[in-house]
């Protein structure tokens, strides 16, 4: 579906027109974007329990050199996830990491705790709960 704007003509599919406002989705697109979304929520709702199981099993980790790097990246609220403030910033346009960090995966990949879940796939807990203590 090709659009023009102020003279440039950009090729989009039906989807992203659809997402970004351009078109209507039709009742029975609507309907399947529906379905496939709530699908979604669905597995990601699942596989949170087992994430979850994994921040605990970091935060009992007692190895000694481990717990050391494990509190220099812990992590720190920020809205519906965490960041890791452990690792060094530089520049000026430069941001925390998304926590867990490259660090923190490799630790636990060391000591053996799996299901470790990548930052974009772990919900924090809208109540704290497995915030790390102050």
């Amino acid at each position: 579906m090709p659009v023009e704007l102020r003279g440039i003509a950009l090729g989009l599919s039906r989807e992203m027109a659809i997402d970004y406002g351009i078109v209507q989705a039709m009742r029975a697109e609507q309907e399947k974007r529906d379905a496939e979304l709530a699908e979604w929520r669905a597995k990601r709702a699942a596989e949170q329990p087992a994430y979850h199981a994994a921040i605990r099993r970091l935060d009992a980790v007692n190895d000694p050199l481990g717990r050391v790097v494990l509190d220099l990246h812990q992590r720190v609220a920020s809205g519906s996830s965490w960041r890791c403030e452990g690792c060094d910033a530089s520049g000026y346009d430069w941001e925390y990491p998304e926590w867990p960090c490259r660090t923190t995966e490799e630790v636990a990949r060391h000591l053996g705790i799996e299901d470790v879940p990548n930052a974009w796939r772990v919900d924090r807990p809208a109540d704290g709960s497995l915030d790390a203590p102050e």
